[in-house]
């Protein structure tokens, strides 16, 4: 068996009564809710979950590219990955 591990770039602090306002994350008004220090703390989490994946041992180890356009230069985090996967594995 393979153990994965897929990592999103969730907005980590949205309001607990988020639900009773908005029908959806998917078209939500992200710039009257998200607080540029808490983004940066959840990119922050983003990146770092999973690198510890692949330290970790993880047999694979995805991020997405799908985005809400919050997330800058997604390639860059898939070549840091890749890069420690390969170190990892030498």
């Amino acid at each position: 068996m393979k153990v994965l591990y897929s990592g999103y770039a969730p907005y980590r602090y949205l309001p607990e009564d988020f639900g009773e306002h908005y029908e959806s994350v998917v078209n939500t008004p992200y710039f009257e809710l998200v607080e540029p220090a808490k983004m940066h703390s959840s990119l922050h989490a983003y990146a770092e979950e999973p690198l510890r994946a692949a330290r970790c041992g993880f047999d694979g180890v995805t991020v997405t590219e799908h985005s809400p356009g919050h997330i800058p230069h997604v390639e860059q985090l898939e070549r840091t990955l890749e890069l420690v996967s390969d170190f990892l594995r030498s």
